[in-house]
């Protein structure tokens, strides 16, 4: 059989069952393949929906991508120009969608007209299912993945159209429809893990802040966690082996991670000098009695740092200008390799207002974000005792450093473990 043979079928828009099979199939059509898919369907415009369908899923296996997306476009312009309405039609109906669909998959930027059709029937959710579900993506590996911000639609346009089901251990082609659309919703999110975390942690961000998705917010947390990880990891160079040496050798520092877990060495140092020195260092963060304010004190701990850091090519800087005119109250900062690092601190003293926030609100999500800190920082709390007020609050029931430390740690976002350390530094009086 030649392609002669088959054109004529593909001409005739009665022909259900063109043999379309030669052309997957035939090692004798191996090279024409790509070609003479493109070719056909951008041709023959009046196929059935069952052969369209075939002879679309070949030319998106072999034919170029481009080329075909210039038909998905094309297709889909002429059905808004020529059918800018719904008709009643159902063989007209039934090739929109088919090509909408298509757009949503295959396009980059689909037109929002596209979508507004697709999303106005909840059922199309199940032709997403058909695509994108557990089971349907094998069936087709080279369609393209749904972006997050797809996704994010998807959500936002069926999650209250499709209520929450049980949904059994064993499904199939054969479970309720309901069951099947719930059980895509709730999976499909998982897509966003392999998307680009520029890209997904917005997403993310938003769904977790959308009450709609409640019952989905573990999972969403699960995935923005490992994003968190992704990004922090994105731009990180293995050390050389030069670096390595110096590393097992010196105690060199060669990356972030190993910078602030040098500077908490320097701190729990500082702290047993405060706990059992000779020199009353305790005494310094008071004056005429009273206790010094988070400025004054950031300054001692600064200065301390840097004495004891310098020596090893490490800057501390107090009041660390960031991006939009953000300050941290102090940073670590040391070249490896030529390219900088950067180690970001939050201090506040035990009575502020935003004790138990401030280090998810302000140090990882404005500062810590600096391309040079990898994502790291250190939440540093100074302890004065608990006499004094806590996170605003005089009756407090915290009545030690480590308690406070507890405290604070059970208040952070679990993606935030194992990138930021928390601290407190005990200067009380009375221990």
């Amino acid at each position: 059989m030649t392609t002669t043979d088959v054109e004529p079928q593909l001409s005739y828009s009665g022909c259900n069952h063109p043999e379309l099979w030669i052309l997957r199939s035939e090692e004798a059509f191996s090279h024409p393949r790509a070609t003479l898919s493109i070719e056909w369907l951008k041709h023959f415009r009046e196929l059935a929906l069952g052969p369209l369908d075939t002879l679309f899923e070949i030319a998106a296996q072999y034919g170029n991508r481009d080329k075909l997306n210039e038909i998905i476009d094309e297709r889909c312009a002429e059905f808004m120009a020529e059918w800018p309405y719904m008709t009643e039609n159902e063989y007209i109906e039934q090739k929109r969608i088919f090509w909408f669909l298509r757009a949503w998959y295959f396009l980059e930027n689909t037109p929002e007209t596209y979508w507004d059709w697709l999303k106005a029937d909840k059922d199309t959710v199940l032709l997403l299912y058909e695509r994108s579900g557990r089971m349907g993506h094998g069936d087709h590996p080279y369609w393209p993945k749904l972006t997050s911000s797809k996704i994010e639609a998807i959500l936002d346009a069926f999650i209250d159209k499709w209520p929450k089901v049980y949904l059994p251990s064993s499904w199939g082609t054969s479970s309720p429809k309901g069951e099947n659309a719930y059980r895509f919703l709730t999976k499909v999110i998982w897509s966003i893990d392999s998307d680009d975390p520029d890209d997904a942690i917005p997403v993310l961000d938003r769904l977790l802040a959308d009450p709609r998705f409640a019952d989905l917010h573990k999972d969403l947390k699960s995935i923005h966690a490992g994003q968190l990880r992704k990004k922090a990891l994105r731009d990180f160079e293995p050390p050389t082996p030069d670096e390595i040496v110096n590393l097992l050798d010196r105690d060199t520092v060669v990356t972030v991670e190993g910078l602030r877990q040098l500077v908490i060495q320097e701190l729990q140092d500082f702290q047993k000098d405060i706990d059992g020195g000779e020199f009353n260092t305790a005494d310094r963060f008071y004056e005429k009695n009273e206790r010094l304010n988070e400025v004054r004190s950031t300054e001692i701990i600064a200065e301390r740092l840097n004495l004891r850091l310098e020596p090893q090519g490490i800057s501390v800087t107090p009041e660390h200008q960031l991006k939009s005119a953000k300050r941290s109250d102090f940073t670590a900062t040391k070249m490896i390799g030529g390219k900088r690092r950067l180690l970001v601190t939050e201090v506040k003293g035990q009575w502020h207002d935003e004790l138990y926030t401030a280090a998810s609100i302000q140090l990882h999500d404005r500062y810590s974000i600096h391309p040079d800190a990898e994502q790291q920082g250190i939440y540093l709390t100074i302890w004065f005792g608990g006499d004094e007020k806590v996170a605003g609050r005089k009756i407090h029931g915290i009545g030690s450093a480590q308690e406070l430390k507890n405290r604070i740690e059970a208040s952070l976002p679990a993606e935030l473990t194992g990138l930021i350390d928390v601290f407190v530094l005990d200067v009380s009086r009375v221990k």
